[in-house]
């Protein structure tokens, strides 16, 4: 249990050392480059969605609607949206950290 929030620590503190680095490159950046790294990061905002929504729905009885809410928001952030977040975490980070260089 302490290496999974070991490893979701350092997940939160990696989107915010990008998130960081992403304004503090923003001007420097093109058009472009903006919009491709808010659609990299939004996986990340994705995941926190489906954190608030599965946290509405309290504990529901199996079968009703906000049931089935909690398990596609469920299976959407343990086997789907971790590895675009952490693929689109480290491109956007490589992205942003070129731009400052670059200028």
């Amino acid at each position: 249990m302490r290496s999974i929030l070991l490893l979701l620590g350092l997940i939160v503190l990696a989107f915010g050392g990008v998130a960081y680095t992403g304004c503090r490159s923003w001007r420097k950046m093109s058009a472009g480059k903006r919009i491709m790294g808010v659609l990299l990061l939004s996986p990340h905002f994705l995941l926190v969605v489906c954190i608030v929504v599965s946290l509405l729905c309290g504990h529901p009885p199996q079968g009703s609607r906000c049931f089935n809410t909690q398990f596609v928001c469920g299976v959407l952030m343990v086997f789907i949206l971790p590895l675009p977040a952490l693929v689109g975490t480290l491109t956007a980070l490589v992205m942003f950290r070129r731009a400052r260089v670059a200028l």
